[in-house]
């Protein structure tokens, strides 16, 4: 079997266009910020939360958070402190790498 190299945009795409076939609420949060012309740089947000995953997702009284990485991503420190954050509060939180890491979680 052949193994097909997609990087995160690609299987981020994938992942949300399945979750929009299933009528599933949720929302792509972008990471990346604006880019400033002056600075020359990209600025986030000032309420930004660095370590936000890429897919947020509300079904019934679960709240989910999704980090969304390729085969050979790693989660970031500021990942894993808000991995750490959000499991605290009892909600739910998956690195996923393809459409069948979400299915495995009964979405």
């Amino acid at each position: 079997m052949r193994i097909i190299k997609r990087n995160e945009s690609q299987i981020q795409t994938e992942i949300c266009i399945y979750l929009k076939l299933k009528h599933y609420f949720f929302w792509r949060e972008n990471n990346i910020g604006v880019w400033d012309q002056k600075r020359g740089a990209y600025r986030s947000g000032r309420y930004g939360i660095k370590g936000i995953p890429d897919i947020i997702l509300l079904t019934g009284d679960v709240t989910w958070a999704i980090e969304v990485k390729s085969l050979a991503g790693k989660q970031s420190p500021e990942q894993k402190a808000f991995e750490d954050k959000w499991v605290s509060d009892h909600r739910k939180y998956a690195v996923v790498r393809s459409i069948g890491d979400v299915i495995k979680l009964g979405l």
